[in-house]
């Protein structure tokens, strides 16, 4: 027998409200799984090919600096020095 009743959510206490929010999203994260490994059975039993995605990028350049020994620390002496260093250029 399913017992249910209704919860004022006004007057729950801070645990009970978090209680409540961990069910409710475990039960949202179990459906999806679910219903994921369902679709994903079924496209594998009709064999569907899901089509793939591919990005490129042509002219492109990636530019950083790069700190050796003791300037790669990220301390904030370091991090302070840096920074002037590139106010002055």
């Amino acid at each position: 027998m399913i017992v249910h009743q209704e919860v004022d959510v006004m007057n729950l206490g801070v645990k009970d409200k978090k209680e409540l929010m961990e069910s409710i999203l475990s039960i949202v994260e179990e459906d999806n799984e679910k219903f994921l490994l369902r679709l994903r059975d079924r496209i594998d039993r009709v064999e569907i090919d899901i089509p793939k995605i591919e990005v490129r990028f042509e002219h492109l350049s990636i530019e950083g600096d790069a700190y050796v020994g003791s300037r790669a620390l990220p301390t904030l002496w370091n991090a302070t020095i840096n920074f002037v260093e590139v106010l002055l250029h």
